[in-house]
């Protein structure tokens, strides 16, 4: 499977002119965002990324990233970290949805639920803890 996010990323940071087409890959079916994060003198939102696959049976991957807010004004946000959630269910097997939810100061929630997709009867769903970047833990675990 081609890197979609390597491929979202040089799309969006191309520095296109404003009103130009920005070619975002049709593989990323949703992009959430929430929460706030700081840590190491940064701080900055969480983004969820969900990219499907297939078309018979759909199936998704599930993104997470901490965007880091600009220092100055001449910066842009950043992404600092960038995490694919284990899901408890298998990866690969459902196509997903996922919300972010602040909680806290500094930590957010993200739930990911959807439905196997050889299987649309059968019903996914995980809770995730965001916290500073890259930590990702399962809720209740």
């Amino acid at each position: 499977m081609p890197n979609f996010m390597a491929v979202l990323f040089s799309a969006l940071r191309a520095g296109a002119a404003p009103g130009a087409a920005i070619h975002v890959p049709a593989a990323v079916t949703s992009v959430t965002s929430g929460g706030y994060w700081s840590s190491q003198g940064r701080n900055g939102s969480y983004r969820a990324i969900v990219v499907n696959a297939g078309f018979e049976h759909v199936t998704s991957r599930v993104f997470v990233e901490w965007i880091a807010d600009p220092r100055t004004s001449r910066e842009e946000s950043t992404v600092v970290a960038s995490v694919e959630p284990v899901l408890p269910f298998g990866q690969g097997i459902a196509s997903l949805e996922a919300r972010i939810k602040p909680i806290g100061s500094g930590t957010a929630s993200l739930s990911i639920s959807g439905v196997v997709s050889s299987a649309p009867e059968q019903h996914v769903s995980a809770v995730f803890i965001l916290k500073a970047p890259g930590q990702v833990t399962i809720a209740g675990g």
